[in-house]
């Protein structure tokens, strides 16, 4: 073929490989598979033999221009194929060499990799605090050059500006040594017994009727319409924020029930949700946006936990509400069925906790479903006083009794 793109393009594959030479330049060949993928190789021949060199070049004029030098050496005796040999060899130790003695960042890249996509659904956080915080200060040190006072700094400048987050990393720093122990690539753990920057704080936020009424009625220009119909559909169902913004269609059924898939759930379990006639309803107007009932411009093609809270840093202030997180609505819902008189197993199963009795574990394959609707409408029934501002006309469950006389919660 003649050497221009031209020539090359004109090429077209069959059910076999075939090669054709480049007129003009003596042992320079191209390749073209049944794929139509097409490579160079470069043929000659020394000491009585004839070699075969396989180019890198991936276009026509990088493979002459590789295709000369390559001739230069085999025309002042190197033996190309043994160099070629070596070179591979020479990669393949500093691959291993990689592996033994990575830097923080090909170890953080490996953490994501071999263990956290593996084994962490929410890998993908442990990702984004890696390369935003840990790989910018440590990611050129080798892992095992790391010392404890170099985690000890980072962890505390971070916590300085916001405590719990400086807690968050030296848990996924501790994860990430932990998995370079059991790897091999160190021998002694630099986080060991180190204690957290910051004390954590107890979670007991629950939201009054005063900020319920606001998320629910907040005007569409503060509180974006999709995430305030998530907030609603959380506050409806007790679920939790990630189980709801990945809703899909496909979840759903005609049963008035909504199926969260163990692969979404936290405890791995399938969670069947009654859909009151409020949630229903949320449920029906979102049904057209596509395969997720909450789309949004991300990756993943929903709307996604951290973008909830985001949105809610900048709403919360308009609102004049003080700030919560959506983990805040499932305690407010858990709190107000309490209140309500549901018994403790109905809420356990309503919020989807995982019964870790024998009984339990092994033989209560009941999944309380009546029990669970009941509770979700009567707790329905009170947020929709709440919402609208009317005085509640709910009436609380009473105890059942039990055999001995005594109430049963």
């Amino acid at each position: 073929m003649k050497a221009n793109k031209l020539a090359l393009d004109a090429l077209k594959p069959e059910g076999v490989k075939y090669e054709v030479s480049v007129a003009g330049y003596p042992g320079l060949v191209v390749r073209v598979w049944p794929s139509d993928e097409r490579t160079f190789l470069y043929r000659h021949r020394q000491d009585g033999q004839l070699r075969r060199i396989a180019l890198k070049a991936s276009t026509l004029a990088d493979a002459v221009t590789e295709w000369n030098e390559e001739r230069k050496a085999a025309r002042l005796g190197v033996d190309i194929a043994s160099r070629r040999l070596e070179e591979r060899h020479e990669k393949r130790l500093k691959r291993a060499e990689e592996r033994r003695d990575p830097t923080v960042q090909q170890l953080a890249d490996r953490y994501i990799t071999e263990y956290a996509k593996r084994h962490k659904r929410s890998w993908a956080a442990d990702q984004r605090m890696l390369t935003r915080l840990v790989v910018p200060d440590l990611g050129p040190i080798k892992a095992k050059a790391v010392r404890r006072a170099d985690i000890h700094a980072l962890v505390h400048k971070i916590a300085r500006k916001t405590p719990t987050q400086g807690n968050r990393v030296l848990a996924v720093v501790r994860k990430l040594f932990s998995f370079a122990l059991d790897a091999g690539v160190i021998d002694t753990h630099p986080c060991l017994r180190m204690k957290a920057p910051a004390p954590e704080l107890v979670r007991d936020r629950v939201l009054t009727d005063a900020e319920l009424r606001a998320i629910w009625n907040a005007d569409p220009a503060i509180l974006n319409p999709i995430l305030a119909d998530a907030l609603r559909l959380q506050l409806l169902t007790a679920c939790r924020i990630g189980e709801v913004v990945g809703a899909t269609k496909a979840e759903l059924d005609k049963e008035a029930t909504w199926t969260v898939p163990g692969t979404r759930t936290k405890n791995k379990l399938d969670h069947v949700v009654p859909l009151v006639a409020e949630a229903a309803a949320i449920i029906k107007r979102r049904r057209d946006n596509g395969a997720f009932l909450f789309p949004w411009p991300t990756r993943q093609g929903h709307l996604m936990p951290d973008l909830v809270s985001h949105e809610l840093l900048v709403a919360l202030p308009k609102l004049e509400v003080p700030h919560f997180g959506t983990h805040d609505l499932r305690r407010t819902v858990a709190t107000r069925l309490s209140e309500l008189g549901i018994d403790k197993e109905t809420r356990e199963r309503v919020l989807n906790h995982k019964d870790r009795t024998v009984m339990g574990k092994h033989y209560d394959k009941n999944d309380g479903l009546k029990q669970k609707r009941d509770a979700l409408t009567a707790w329905a029934r009170q947020l929709r006083s709440i919402v609208s501002g009317m005085e509640s006309t709910v009436i609380e469950l009473k105890s059942r009794a039990t055999p001995n006389g005594k109430g049963m919660r």
